[in-house]
């Protein structure tokens, strides 16, 4: 499933690229791992938040 931002994205290089830009596939893959990067940083910041205070067990086994 795209995000808005990534769908505006998708048009933008589309048009530029029948305008025959050769920077376009640059600015776009740049952009595209931008919203990646994120996207993890927000996926990272509520898995932070979900963590249990420290001393408590989340269920988790630990390999040796």
């Amino acid at each position: 499933m795209s995000t808005p931002t990534s769908m505006v994205a998708d048009e933008w290089v589309t048009q530029m690229l029948r305008q025959g830009d050769a920077q376009v596939f640059k600015k776009y893959s740049q952009m595209k791992l931008q919203m990646k990067r994120e996207a993890l940083e927000k996926l990272n910041r509520r898995a932070s938040e979900m963590l249990p205070a420290s001393g408590e067990s989340i269920g988790t086994v630990r390999v040796q």
